[in-house]
């Protein structure tokens, strides 16, 4: 029993990045937008929530002031145009300048002592932010040029696994960064780790992020289907023409259905690189993108639905450490168990892709003189 309990266990944590992408990737299909981009948004977040942590740990906060600033400014450089007030560039440009600045010298003055004893769960929102920022380009590209969205998105998987190499080799001298020690540790809960069955599987030697994808997927189901906001987003992909005459901004829910969508996946990878690594390298995400895309086809674009999907990858994942556990999987060799969630991927894509039916209008560029 202790051996199915450990699995169960393992299998939430595993499932966690998968999970919380998987999120994000049904915001943006469902706005319209296909996002193939899940696993360079979450090279993203992994390399700018492991760099946060490591200048946390130095106590080094002007470096971490200069991070976040920088992504304060780019947010701010993208959301101003969108109050219509009519500035030109170059005062759109100086006001994010400012207001990152201003905002790098706040946390710069504070106490570092709150931020080295807080360092994942800040390093965790640097990547939500970094990945909400790269996202835009996904955007821009499929919505305001209409560029094919699948290729959009290749093209920034291609570049953050560029980037994030680039940027290691300026910041830290090496091709990864430097290891950090205040990841994110298990813990056992008292009281609920007493609870008979229940507290062995959810509440023992679990990472507190398991708890958070949880919450998420209640949490995007609700907003999905029990608010205002969740309808159009839902309207926008699938008639989008028909929202557009209701008086609603398609361009707009599509922009915030795909910049939750690299949130999401940043989160998904800054929970990866914090749990399960000591430091962001190339390898650190592996294609955990992927089987997050796979996931959200696999369960319907429907939060529980990929919620069941992303368990599904997650338990594939573990077999390989309990191959040698059982009597008749301890025969096969451990390479086809670590090969076995990327076989199940492509099988699910191959089986599902034509079964399950997306958002009617996922992929095409919205025209409003087509009707």
């Amino acid at each position: 029993m202790d051996i199915l309990y450990s699995m169960i266990a393992l299998t939430l944590i595993f499932s966690t990045p998968i999970i919380i992408t998987a999120i994000g990737g049904m915001f943006s299909e469902r706005s319209g937008v296909v996002n193939i981009a899940l696993e360079g948004l979450m090279m993203i977040g992994g390399f700018f929530a492991a760099t946060a942590i490591v200048f946390l740990e130095q106590g080094d906060a002007p470096w971490f002031a200069y991070i976040v600033g920088i992504l304060v400014a780019g947010f701010v450089a993208y959301i101003l145009p969108k109050f219509k007030l009519k500035l030109k560039a170059w005062m759109i440009i100086a006001i994010a300048a400012l207001v990152g600045v201003v905002v790098g010298i706040i946390i710069n003055s504070v106490s570092t002592g709150w931020m080295v004893s807080s360092a994942p769960w800040l390093a965790l929102i640097v990547g939500v932010v970094a990945g909400g920022v790269v996202s835009v380009i996904h955007a821009y590209l499929s919505i305001n040029l209409g560029s094919d969205q699948v290729i959009s998105g290749t093209a920034i998987n291609i570049l953050a696994g560029g980037v994030t190499i680039y940027l290691s080799q300026i910041i830290f001298g090496q091709q990864r960064t430097q290891t950090f020690q205040s990841g994110f540790i298990k813990s056992t809960y008292p009281v609920l780790s007493d609870i008979p069955i229940i507290g062995d599987m959810f509440f023992t030697n679990i990472y507190p992020t398991v708890y958070l994808s949880i919450i998420l997927v209640v949490i995007s189901w609700f907003v999905l289907y029990k608010t205002p906001f969740g309808l159009r987003l839902r309207a926008t992909g699938e008639h989008p023409h028909a929202v557009d005459s209701m008086g609603i901004n398609v361009y707009k829910m599509r922009y915030i259905g795909v910049i939750l969508s690299g949130c999401f996946a940043g989160l998904g990878g800054a929970v990866m690189v914090l749990t399960f690594d000591t430091q962001y390298t190339a390898g650190s995400i592996h294609g955990i993108g992927f089987i997050a895309l796979a996931a959200l086809i696999f369960g319907k674009w429907k939060p529980a639905g990929l919620l069941g999907a992303s368990l599904f990858f997650g338990f594939s994942q573990i077999l390989s450490i309990y191959s040698t556990s059982f009597e008749l999987l301890s025969k096969v060799p451990i390479e086809y168990f670590k090969a076995l969630p990327y076989v199940l991927t492509i099988v699910a894509l191959v089986i599902f892709s034509g079964k399950s039916v997306g958002p009617r209008a996922a992929g095409e560029p919205y025209d409003k003189g087509q009707r």
